[in-house]
């Protein structure tokens, strides 16, 4: 039996630009979106179609609406899934081994696809925090080496042009940073 094909709906698209939007950065975490009346405007909809999508969001906890504001990416998401790698770290007797171990793999791969894929604006920004980070290093202040260290891994995450390690990295090194700077690690 041939399945039909039936038109998306309106708000069904404008939510997955929204998504893929917000996955790729372009409204990033804790930022605020422009006002409904806009995105209408930019998409070429009504602004109901807007506000289904937008509604769709929050449901998912992905959006925050700010009565009189407007509506903010969350951040919460992001919070819950460092939360529950720190609370399994906690818990775990060779979590600096795993946590190596994962980070070794993880990046080697991460590399490799920057290698492949990076753009000459992506081997600016490498560039740009090597330099940030040896420079920390010569002047012996431990803060920014932290700070150019996480930037440093990030911008090779995000040269990999791959959503999925862009986010991963983002979270697990936010992690690692916070486990550092309270002297877990």
């Amino acid at each position: 039996m041939a399945k039909l094909v039936r038109p998306q709906k309106i708000s069904d698209q404008v939510l997955a630009i929204l998504e893929e939007r917000i996955a790729t950065g372009i409204y990033e975490e804790g930022s605020k979106l422009p006002p409904e009346r806009t995105l209408a405007e930019e998409f070429g909809v009504s602004r109901p179609s807007v506000r289904v999508a937008l509604n769709i969001l929050i449901a998912k906890q992905v959006l925050e609406a700010r009565q009189g504001d407007g509506y903010y990416v969350s951040v919460k998401p992001q919070q819950d899934f460092l939360q529950s790698w720190q609370e399994l770290l906690g818990k775990h007797t060779n979590w600096e081994t795993d946590v190596f171990d994962f980070s070794c793999h993880v990046e080697g791969c991460m590399a490799a696809l920057a290698a492949e894929r990076r753009t000459d604006a992506d081997l600016k920004r490498i560039d740009f925090w090597r330099q940030k980070f040896e420079t920390a290093c010569e002047s012996g202040n431990l803060e920014h080496q932290a700070e150019a260290d996480v930037s440093f891994h990030q911008t090779i995450a995000d040269a990999a042009h791959n959503i999925l390690f862009s986010h991963l990295s983002s979270s697990l090194l936010k992690m690692l940073y916070q486990q550092t700077r309270s002297g877990i690690i």
